[in-house]
């Protein structure tokens, strides 16, 4: 079996990592990105409190 070119070893499974270049940039890029940015901040506030 052959591992996918995306797949990036050294990232703890519950981490991710966006990324978008610039010439690709939209409203809804910047929309997704502000979204995910705040659920990364729920989701560690709430491990943080009951973690």
């Amino acid at each position: 079996m052959t591992r996918p070119a995306w797949l990036i070893p050294d990232l703890a499974p519950d981490q991710v990592c966006l990324a978008v270049a610039p010439s690709r940039t939209s409203p809804e890029v910047d929309d997704f990105l502000a979204a995910a940015q705040a659920t990364t901040e729920i989701t560690a506030d709430a491990v943080s409190t009951h973690g």
